[in-house]
């Protein structure tokens, strides 16, 4: 088999996949090693702004907030506040990730407030926008409030 030789599509290596060629007793011994190439998970960081409503005046409406993407898998962290001990609660989930699509679930809870947060967004090559809403209960609120949130993420 020479270097011009054509290359059978039997011999076409998948993607991720190297081919070694050895010559022994045969003319050609095809060997496929296949390498994982598994990119480590990407961390998106920035801050979530959040609608102020008076029923969630003790609430604070900037918070950090941070999204792991892992394959089709993600989940999230918002930072504590730094508010009072009270409401500082850390509102996290998880999600999956489909065409650039991002899809968020979670919540948190203290002795007096609870939280349910769902968020989507879209990644691209310069972050991850996203947007999304929280509702809240407890705290002395007569019924659930919600607002709307939203970021701009950065790797």
């Amino acid at each position: 088999m020479g270097p011009d030789a054509p290359v059978s599509p039997l011999c076409a290596a998948p993607a991720g996949c190297y081919i070694l060629v050895i010559k022994a007793l045969s003319p050609c011994l095809l060997v496929v090693i296949s390498a994982s190439f598994a990119q480590g998970a990407e961390i998106y960081r920035g801050q979530l702004y959040c609608g102020t409503l008076n029923e969630l005046a003790a609430l604070p409406a900037i918070v950090d907030f941070e999204v792991k993407v892992d394959g089709s898998q993600a989940t999230y962290n918002q930072s504590p506040t730094q508010a009072a001990k009270e409401v500082a609660l850390l509102d996290r989930g998880t999600g999956t990730v489909s065409a650039n699509q991002i899809k968020l679930t979670g919540g948190g809870s203290t002795a007096t407030w609870r939280v349910a947060s769902t968020y989507i967004g879209a990644l691209s090559s310069r972050g991850l926008a996203i947007g999304g809403t929280q509702i809240w209960a407890g705290g002395g609120l007569k019924q659930q409030v919600s607002r709307t949130c939203e970021a701009f993420l950065v790797r």
